[in-house]
């Protein structure tokens, strides 16, 4: 018998990055009708982030219910103690892996809200949420979301084909050679190990020049495309084997053909027809979704912000993949809207998220980046996006009835990225890191002394001390002594001044002992630091880096961020449920889901239903390990602890580029 809740709906509708004072403000004038709409029906108001404010740890807390002791994710980048070795958070592989089977598990150490409405019986349909890879099992459907590599493995590698003579070497060109009009070469899929070692399988590309563009051949197909257009989806299969194959789907982007050719090519995404690696649950519903929909970006960020920082192609073609991406996910979203008719359906939209990151800086006048030209094509970007989830809010109220329960969230909201800063480079100033030479520390944390070093820095936020009985190298004795330390990073940290303008860059440090509780809390690190808004740590400090100046002027494209102080960055709440909560948390959102169905809430959930708890489960937080779903005995994407050669170097390098670290 399915539960008997106050609500037989709950819809929740995820935007990522929407923040609340930008939608406060088009709320008051008027240009946000659907979330004026809930603000008379329920509640609009800021929603607390996760610490730190970063999607992965922020979705993963609106899905399980519990902050990142639990649910064990800390940041975009970890690292491993035994070996210093940072690693992405956003996948997860076995242990061992047999080619041809499916070589991940789920990295979070929690179920989503999802298992449990699934547990129950209740239809159940989620819809790219992020850190859902590979697809989990519901009683319904399920799409996989931010984690989804593509067919190489990697989180989104391109590849760039030009005639021109690159002044460096890049992994993701492949110079190519006119032979009267045609251009001979290929497309690069998975890897395969042989005897003389390993090398990727190829499919014959052959591009030919016509007066309207390119024509390319890929595998047995053909496909036209004019300069500045992306093409169709081109469907190419790799084989190695007599019965080991890889289904892909690449677009392909002309930028030029005269005085060069330069063809950019998206990353070989999973097809989902024929899934490499679960994409979806059940397997057939890729294929419906193909079928009905047409084929769709499957990668878990689809959107190359890299493309355009790496000048591969403009902000314009930016811009139209940006657009075909939204007009994929709405056709998803309306799909399953038209047959949602009981239970659960969760839909999270990240494409604004992108958006934000590379288009603050056409309104802030103040960034570094700042253009007038640029301001005029493009400063109402941010604006029209919130004007479009505002539509796609308003298509789910005309769906809901009194029976549903509507909740829009956002994981954080957005604030302007100035000044980029090096942690470890004030980390070595300060005495608490000391290199093995002068000058800029390599990434990887590679030129570091261990042997007097107390504290590190890798990923966004955190910092950690080198404790002996935890770090492979570790000198800092735990109790009073890491104590003391810990104490001394905190007072410097918040007097640290900006060099150039004197301004306070760090708000607040919190000792995650104090932030964080469970049985993972201490796999995360020892300090969190919460910048002020207009100051990041740098790209180079998510990977160990310590380049020479402390802080520096962000000159990307890239001039919006949250990964500041959670206090500045809430993430937003919408929705036509009456909420009892004071100030809302995202940790709040899944036992308000499940207490909608008339579900029990377990009790090792931190957050407080908004409409008021039903009873819980009594599971204790110190028996979470039982709840991970796939994941004993799982092994990091990491290297042993032994160190690294110089491929294994380079290989944990690309992953960590993917998404723009490097």
């Amino acid at each position: 018998m399915k539960p008997q809740g106050r609500y037989s709906r709950v819809l929740v509708l995820g935007i990522d990055g929407l923040d609340p004072k930008r939608v406060a403000q088009m709320v008051c004038k008027g240009e946000l009708r659907a979330f004026s709409q809930l603000q008379k029906r329920g509640r609009l108001c800021p929603l607390a982030t996760s610490n730190p404010a970063e999607s992965p740890v922020a979705w993963s807390s609106l899905a399980t219910g519990c902050n990142p002791g639990k649910h064990g994710i800390f940041d975009f980048i970890h690292r491993d103690p035994r070996n210093y070795v940072p690693y992405l958070s956003l996948q997860r592989s076995k242990p061992t892996f047999t080619e041809g089977k499916n070589r991940y598990v789920s990295p979070r150490r929690v179920p989503g809200f999802w298992q449990m409405t699934s547990d129950a019986g209740v239809p159940t349909t989620v819809i790219r949420w992020p850190v859902t890879f590979p697809a989990e099992s519901v009683k319904g459907r399920f799409l996989a979301g931010l984690g989804v590599p593509d067919v190489t493995g990697r989180l989104g590698r391109y590849t760039f084909y030009t005639t021109a003579t690159q002044k460096e070497d890049d992994e993701n060109v492949v110079r190519v050679v006119w032979t009267g009009n045609r251009i001979h070469t290929h497309l690069f899929g998975p890897t395969m190990a042989g005897i003389a070692g390993s090398r990727p399988v190829r499919v014959r590309l052959t591009i030919e020049r016509t007066d309207r563009g390119v024509t390319l051949c890929a595998g047995s197909q053909r496909y036209e495309i004019r300069p500045h257009q992306w093409s169709k989806w081109c469907t190419v299969r790799f084989k190695w084997g007599p019965i080991q194959v890889c289904d892909a789907l690449v677009k392909f982007y002309l930028v030029s053909t005269n005085p060069q050719l330069r063809l950019f090519a998206t990353p070989l995404q999973i097809d989902p027809r024929r899934q490499v690696w679960p994409l979806t649950h059940p397997a057939s519903y890729g294929t419906e979704l193909a079928d009905r929909l047409g084929l769709f970006y499957t990668l878990g960020v689809p959107e190359d912000t890299n493309a355009v920082t790496d000048g591969r192609y403009d902000l314009d073609a930016f811009l139209q993949q940006c657009g075909e991406i939204d007009r994929e996910r709405r056709r998803m979203f309306e799909h399953e809207l038209n047959r949602f008719t009981d239970g659960v359906f969760a839909f999270v939209f990240d494409t604004s998220d992108r958006i934000q990151h590379m288009f603050w800086c056409a309104e802030d006048e103040a960034s570094p980046t700042y253009d007038p030209i640029r301001a005029k094509k493009y400063g109402r970007i941010i604006h029209k996006l919130y004007q479009d989830m505002d539509n796609v809010l308003a298509a789910a109220l005309d769906a809901a009835g009194s029976d549903t329960a509507v909740f829009v969230v956002s994981d954080h909201g957005f604030t302007s990225f100035h000044r980029s800063v090096h942690l470890n480079r004030w980390l070595v100033d300060n005495g608490f890191m000391k290199l093995e030479q002068p000058g800029d520390g390599r990434s990887l944390l590679g030129d570091v002394d261990w042997h007097q070093t107390r504290a590190y820095a890798v990923g966004f936020t955190g910092i950690y001390l080198n404790l002996a009985g935890r770090e492979s190298k570790g000198i800092v004795k735990a109790g009073k002594e890491a104590e003391d330390i810990l104490g001394q990073l905190d007072a410097e940290l918040r007097r640290a001044r900006d060099p150039q303008s004197g301004a306070t860059m760090i708000r607040s440090v919190y000792f995650t002992r104090d932030a964080y509780s469970g049985p993972h809390a201490a796999d995360g690190p020892d300090l969190l630091v919460g910048f002020e808004p207009g100051y990041r740590a740098s790209w180079q400090t998510a990977l160990g880096g310590a380049p020479a100046n402390v802080v520096v002027d962000n000159d990307k494209l890239w001039a919006a961020d949250h990964l500041v102080d959670p206090t500045a960055v809430p993430g937003v709440l919408a929705t036509n449920v009456p909420v009892t909560t004071t100030i809302p948390a995202c940790v709040d959102l899944a036992p308000t889901v499940l207490a909608c169905l008339g579900l029990p809430i377990p009790a090792y959930m931190d957050g407080r239903s908004w409409v008021g708890d039903t009873s819980k489960q009594e599971v204790s937080p110190d028996n979470l390990d039982r709840l991970e779903p796939q994941l004993v005995g799982a092994a990091h994407n990491c290297i042993g602890p032994d160190g690294l050669d110089d491929q294994q170097r380079s290989q944990i390098e690309q992953h960590l580029s993917d998404l723009g670290y490097l």
